[in-house]
C-alpha cells in the first residue's frame, strides 16, 4: 500500500470570497438568512444582499396579523423583494384583521413588489376606516392572491379617491374568499391589465347585471 503524506488545510469558511458565500446563502430561506445574519458583521451584510431577497416565501409558517406587522417592521425585510408569500393562522382568522396601514407598510418596505400571495387573513373590520379595499394594495403588483381570506363585500371594491389603481395587475385570485355581506357590493373596479381572474366559491356574483358589468370592465381576460 502506498502512503500519502497527510495534508493539513488551513482554509476556513472565513477565507471564502463573497460570491461563494452568496451562492451558499442562496439555498437558505428568509428566516434562515435572518439567523445567519447574527453570526458576524460580514455575514449580516451578505445576508441582506438584494440577490437573496427577490423572493420571500413564508407560506410554511402560519402568521397572525400581529406577527405580520412585526415582520414588516424588521430591518431584515429588504427593498429588493419582488415576491412575498405569507399565510395566516386559521385559529385567529375571525379574531383580528390586516389593516390598510399594514398594506402601506408593505408598499414602503417593498417598492419593487410585483407578486403578493397573502392567504387566510381577514381584511374586514368593524371600523370602516380599517376595512381593506382592493385599491389599498401596492400599485406595483402584477399578481395578487388572497385565497381563503375574509373581505367586506361593500368596502373591498370601493374606488380609490386617487382614481384608478392597480393598473399593472394581471392576475387576481379571490378563490374561496369569504365575502361578508355587510352592504350592497360596490361596482367592479377598472383593472385594465387583468388577464386572469379566479372567483370560485365567491357568493357576491348574485346578479346578471353585476356579472355583465364586470366582464365589460375586464376586456383583456383570456
Amino acid at each position: 500500500f502506498a502512503f500519502f503524506p497527510r495534508v493539513r488545510f488551513t482554509t476556513t469558511i472565513d477565507h471564502l470570497p463573497d460570491y461563494v458565500l452568496l451562492n451558499i446563502f442562496n439555498y437558505l430561506d428568509f428566516l434562515e438568512l435572518c439567523v445567519i445574519g447574527l453570526v458576524c458583521r460580514k455575514w449580516y451584510a451578505l445576508s441582506r444582499d438584494r440577490t437573496l431577497h427577490r423572493r420571500v416565501d413564508l407560506s410554511h409558517v402560519q402568521l397572525t396579523p400581529k406577527q405580520l406587522k412585526l415582520l414588516l417592521q424588521m430591518r431584515a425585510m429588504p427593498p429588493a423583494v419582488e415576491e412575498l408569500r405569507v399565510f395566516g393562522d386559521h385559529h385567529c382568522l375571525w379574531a383580528c384583521s390586516v389593516s390598510p396601514r399594514a398594506l402601506r407598510r408593505i408598499q414602503s418596505r417593498c417598492p419593487r413588489l410585483r407578486r403578493l400571495r397573502i392567504h387566510n387573513f381577514s381584511f374586514r373590520s368593524s371600523s370602516r376606516d380599517k376595512c381593506v379595499r382592493l385599491a389599498d394594495f401596492p400599485d406595483t403588483l402584477e399578481h395578487l392572491s388572497l385565497r381563503g381570506s375574509i373581505v367586506g363585500r361593500s368596502s373591498f371594491f370601493k374606488a380609490s379617491r386617487q382614481g384608478q389603481s392597480l393598473s399593472r395587475l394581471q392576475v387576481l385570485d379571490l378563490g374561496r374568499c369569504f365575502f361578508v355581506a355587510d352592504a350592497e357590493a360596490k361596482p367592479w373596479p377598472w383593472l385594465p391589465s387583468l388577464t386572469q381572474l379566479y372567483l370560485e366559491g365567491c357568493p357576491f356574483l348574485d346578479s346578471t347585471g353585476y356579472f355583465q358589468d364586470m366582464l365589460r370592465k375586464l376586456s383583456k381576460l383570456t
